[in-house]
């Protein structure tokens, strides 16, 4: 997805195990899997989690703030190929400005 302002949130009608996020225009929306993830602390600020590889950036995981469990996103089919070419992957975290939304994001 292009860079912007999105809104993350748990699909729950769909499943539990499913998030979807969304920009804040509406234009662009998309549904993906999640697995359950640790922290051994909860981060300060909600963050989210990049892989860089290459000159792509890869959402891998969401932790919200104060909370040491949070979700991992499988790795998609373009940063699997990108890794298999031996591709640098590295790791960036983001701090994000989050607000709980009525359902729980």
């Amino acid at each position: 997805m292009p860079p912007g302002e999105y809104t993350i949130k748990r699909a729950y009608a769909l499943s539990e195990g499913v998030m979807e996020i969304t920009s804040m225009s509406g234009h662009e929306r998309m549904a993906f899997l999640v697995d359950t993830a640790y922290l051994s602390k909860g981060p300060d600020q909600t963050e989210l989690i990049f892989d860089r590889v290459g000159d792509q950036y890869f959402l891998s995981e969401i932790f919200e703030a104060g909370d040491s469990t949070g979700v991992e996103l499988p790795k998609s089919r373009t940063e699997r190929k990108l890794e298999k070419e031996g591709v640098i992957n590295q790791m960036h975290s983001v701090n994000v400005i989050a607000t709980r939304g009525d359902a729980g994001s």
